[in-house]
């Protein structure tokens, strides 16, 4: 697609979506899909353009400042939304998707993949290259993305993008919760004359928890596992939590009691049969009759002080080290014998 046909492809669509009723549900032209990927090329190419300029100027510190390029911030944010999908920006100008969960890894190019991934891709091209200020409406990511996908994806790419505007249109009602700082417009009704909606009955819910049971049964309608945690939605604990139970739902609470009481309170309650809740909580030293109290109530304690306990771990700081050592300036370190390499190594 040439520059002129990007630019009349968009003018087109903005002014049919702006003139007719239907487009909010059918879509008759196949050149929207292209539009993501194609303004991801040129954020790409303008970027490059000026990495390229700087060098040629022998400005290689300015180089070295420029911001990273938005083909790595895709992947970063894909990997971190556990996709195995990566992509990449060939010598002929070609997007691809790299699938690295086959040895070797797969090669497709993005209309070869599955529809789940090819709007993951989509989402974050049109999110990363936006302009500052953009209104994206997103329209029932579940359908498309897995729940242990579409949340962490979300999540990610709102974080980037401070400098926009979501709304989310989706029946999980668990998506919702996890947007940090989020409101919720429940929608009870609509009227509609002629085919065309003219309005609708609506409650604007600030905190997700109150809504009513009944409410989330209509909306979830299906019995998913929710894990109770101990901490805040910006805690260390809610990552680690995410990669080691990637498909089931985390609800952090403030303190052991709270999330105890939680558990308790949803395996007590017959309406609330649909979900089926655990928690975890930090050991802090708990006594083994307290701890065997919690295990009777699905109330699990972990074998060491805390979760945030891995950061210590020498592998863990061998591991930092290795990465970032040259950028804090730290020795090189031998995780297997805690010795800086400059001095005896036992390992």
């Amino acid at each position: 697609m040439s520059n002129s046909e990007f630019d009349s492809t968009l003018e087109y669509l903005e002014q049919m979506v702006k003139s007719s009723n239907t487009s909010r549900w059918r879509v008759e032209d196949a050149r929207q899909s292209k539009l993501p990927v194609i303004r991801l090329k040129k954020a790409i190419n303008r970027r490059n353009r000026d990495v390229a300029n700087k060098v040629d100027a022998r400005d290689i510190d300015g180089a070295l400042n420029v911001s990273v390029s938005p083909k790595e911030i895709i992947n970063s944010i894909l990997k971190s939304s556990g996709m195995p999908i990566t992509i990449e920006h060939d010598d002929e100008d070609n997007i691809t998707a790299i699938n690295s969960k086959y040895n070797p890894p797969a090669i497709y190019s993005i209309s070869q993949l599955s529809d789940g991934e090819k709007n993951a891709i989509t989402i974050s091209a049109d999110v990363i290259s936006a302009l500052p200020g953009t209104l994206f409406i997103i329209d029932e990511p579940e359908r498309h993305l897995h729940r242990s996908v579409s949340s962490p994806l979300l999540s990610e790419l709102i974080a980037f993008r401070p400098d926009c505007f979501f709304i989310i249109s989706t029946h999980d009602i668990g998506l919702a919760s996890d947007m940090n700082n989020s409101q919720i417009l429940l929608v009870k009704s609509c009227k509609y004359e002629s085919d065309v909606a003219t309005a609708w009955e609506t409650e604007l819910i600030t905190d997700p928890n109150s809504i009513p049971d009944h409410i989330k049964k209509d909306i979830i309608g299906a019995k998913e596992k929710v894990i109770f945690i101990e901490g805040i939605n910006t805690s260390l604990d809610i990552g680690l939590y995410k990669t080691i139970f990637p498909d089931v739902s985390l609800i952090p609470k403030e303190g052991c009691e709270d999330v105890a009481t939680s558990v308790r309170g949803i395996r007590s309650n017959d309406k609330l049969g649909w979900v089926n809740a655990f928690g975890l909580v930090d050991n802090d030293n708990k006594k083994p009759e307290e701890i065997d109290s919690l295990k009777t109530n699905f109330i699990f304690t972990l074998k060491y002080h805390s979760i945030e306990s891995i950061f210590y771990h020498p592998l863990m700081i061998g591991f930092f080290i290795k990465k970032h050592g040259s950028t804090f300036e730290l020795d090189s370190f031998c995780y297997r014998c805690d010795q800086a390499r400059n001095n005896q190594c036992l390992g």
